[in-house]
């Protein structure tokens, strides 16, 4: 029991060190953000985050890579699920919209690691990995609901890449997060993938 509760404990600690990571990473880039003002926004003392990392290279990859490989595995799920291609179109743009409303600072700070390749070549490399495995199963899905008529012909690909865009600008601007404007983009996201209307 005293185990699992210090396991516990550990984890808490580590996603409080990964959510100061990412305001000061997003707030100041990189190189102006050191460990000490991430100890001192996280509450803990400098050796502290060594114990859980070991480079603030290592940091940022994990506070920009766990979020991306647990949004993979939900829309995994959700594609696992089987149901029709537009249901699970619209669950796939359901899930985006709610990180895009509650991880704007997150996805500021994707952005800045895709906006400066030469400062994360890794990290960048690694974020497109996932961009384009996101692609690769948009793409299947687009071809089913291509091949039953339900949506309009196009390149899948070229159509998951677009509404990957979508989805990374709505981080950027997504201001108000109130249902009357987060409702109507939902709708204009699902419109990327060229839903015919019966």
């Amino acid at each position: 029991m005293a185990r699992k509760v210090n396991e516990q404990l550990r984890q808490q600690k580590r996603a409080e060190i990964c959510a100061a990571a990412e305001k000061l990473f997003a707030a100041n880039g990189f190189a102006y953000t050191t460990i000490s003002s991430i100890a001192k926004e996280a509450g803990v003392s400098h050796a502290t985050v060594f114990t859980y990392f070991s480079s603030k290279e290592d940091l940022i990859y994990d506070v920009v890579m766990e979020p991306l490989q647990e949004s993979r595995q939900r829309l995994e799920s959700i594609i696992a699920e089987n149901k029709p291609v537009v249901e699970t179109l619209r669950a796939i743009v359901q899930e985006h919209i709610k990180m895009v409303v509650e991880r704007r600072t997150y996805l500021r700070l994707t952005q800045q690691v895709l906006g400066h390749p030469e400062q994360y070549p890794d990290l960048t490399r690694s974020v497109m990995n996932y961009g384009e495995d996101f692609v690769n199963m948009l793409a299947t899905l687009i071809e089913k609901g291509q091949a039953i008529g339900i949506l309009e012909p196009g390149d899948p690909r070229a159509i998951g890449w677009a509404y990957f865009s979508f989805f990374n600008g709505a981080g950027l601007i997504f201001i108000d997060s109130s249902e009357d404007f987060v409702q109507p983009t939902a709708e204009y996201a699902l419109r990327t993938f060229g839903i015919r209307t019966p």
